[in-house]
This record gives structure tokens, C-alpha cells and sequence, in this order.
């Protein structure tokens, strides 16, 4: 049974890293698939959405370090933010949150659902993407 739990995982897996494509005729009617239609023009888009500012009375961050970090021991995603972070010397606070009542409140506060939440100064970005990191850390003179 674990054997078949753990093959449907993986299979499942592959459909997360599919990429979609958009596309309109002609006519203007909306198409989405898996691969785009033959001598399109492709044009990729940046997850603009993952990146807010947070008014400042929300956001309880002391000055130093301007790098906050909320994470899970198991979280892949929030292992590359740290190797990102490190990689550039810049310093951060890691709040765990399975090991914190107190980390996992202020995660919740700040709009956490999922690991991991960066914030950096009044910004804060849900997941990880490097590109979107470094420009938050250039807004924040890092």
C-alpha cells in the first residue's frame, strides 16, 4: 500500500512543474494548454503577485536584521532562500515555525499559509523565487 501511496506521489509531482500557456485567436476566444501553438511568440510572465509591501504597524520585525525568515525543517524551497541569502552574506532571522507558538503566531499575523514567508523590511514575499528575493533586497538597500 505504501508502495502505491508513494509511486501516486511522484507521478502527482510531475504535474506541478508543467508549465501553462495562454494564448488568443483571432477571435479573441482564450486557449490554455500544455505547449504553445505553432510560431507563437512566447512571452514569460513573472509571479508579480508574491511580492507585497506591509503597513507598518502589522509588522513587528525588529531593525536587525531586516531579513526575517519563516520556515520548516522539511521545507526544500526555504533551504534555497537560506543557500540565496547566505550565498550573498546577507544576514537573516530564521523563525521556525512547527517549533515556535510564538513564530507560528506572528506567521499567521503576517498572512502565512505556507513556508516560506520572507520579509524584508516593509516587503514580504510568500514562497521563493530568487529573481523576486533580489529585487526586494535591492528595494531594501541590501
Amino acid at each position: 500500500m505504501k508502495l502505491w501511496i508513494g509511486l501516486a506521489l511522484v507521478l502527482l509531482c510531475q504535474f506541478a512543474q508543467a508549465e501553462v500557456f495562454k494564448w488568443v485567436d483571432d477571435a479573441g476566444k482564450v486557449y490554455y494548454g500544455d505547449h504553445p501553438p505553432p510560431q507563437a511568440r512566447i512571452q514569460t510572465l513573472t509571479d508579480a503577485a508574491t511580492i507585497s509591501v506591509l503597513p507598518m504597524p502589522a509588522l513587528a520585525v525588529p531593525a536587525s536584521p531586516k531579513v526575517v525568515m519563516y520556515t520548516t525543517r522539511h521545507c526544500g524551497y526555504c533551504q534555497k532562500a537560506k543557500a540565496h541569502l547566505r550565498r550573498l552574506g546577507i544576514p537573516y532571522d530564521e523563525r521556525d515555525v512547527e517549533s515556535s507558538s510564538n513564530n507560528r503566531s506572528e506567521f499567521r499575523k503576517l498572512g502565512g499559509k505556507g513556508v516560506p514567508l520572507i520579509v524584508v523590511g516593509d516587503q514580504l514575499m510568500k514562497g521563493y523565487r530568487a529573481e523576486n528575493l533580489d529585487a526586494m533586497l535591492a528595494k531594501a538597500g541590501l
